[in-house]
């Protein structure tokens, strides 16, 4: 039986096929390295004219060690980035771009910018295939550092767990993504 075709199905759908694979970083001058424009295409019209959340953005003290842990997640980033002008984007397969900026390269343009403090700055949650994948990711995470914040838990249909990043962000592990 095939999942109905939701409104936030048909718009990640388009979002999807519309924009291409590109990723992005930042040299020492600031300036975005050249990327692959999205070809022009319509999509579904949303109250308000919201196309949906397009970009996640994270502030972090040391950049290589957190596009590491990324790394370690899954994300597909280059192992040879250029991190020294303090920032990197990577565009995702579907579009949405995912942005790591040091708070020394966030106060060149907002030089008040104190980093913030405290639980639950961020949530992000990462979805897995499989349970199974979702525990082997934990014990990968874990055992290269990351720190343990909630154990690989079962509720009904849905698996849950979360570990820490290098900035002290609580990251969700989750199958299914969606529930």
């Amino acid at each position: 039986m095939r999942a109905p075709i939701t409104r936030r199905r048909a718009l990640l759908g388009a979002v999807g096929s519309a924009l291409s694979v590109a990723v992005t970083a930042c040299g020492a001058d600031g300036e975005s390295a050249a990327q692959t424009q999205p070809e022009a295409t319509t999509l579904p019209a949303t109250p308000g004219g919201t196309l949906g959340l397009g970009i996640v953005g994270l502030f972090v003290a040391d950049l290589n060690r957190s596009l590491a842990f990324y790394r370690r997640l899954g994300l597909a980033i280059p192992d040879d980035v250029d991190t020294s002008g303090g920032a990197f984007r990577l565009r995702q397969p579907n579009g949405q771009i995912f942005f790591w900026e040091t708070f020394a390269y966030t106060r060149r343009d907002f030089p008040d910018y104190q980093p913030a403090r405290g639980d639950r700055k961020v949530s992000l949650e990462f979805g897995f295939a499989s349970p199974e994948d979702l525990d082997t990711m934990y014990e990968t995470l874990t055992a290269a550092g990351a720190g343990a914040y909630f154990n690989p838990t079962q509720w009904g249909s849905v698996r849950f767990a979360a570990v820490v990043d290098p900035d002290d962000n609580q990251i969700g592990l989750r199958y299914p993504l969606v529930s």
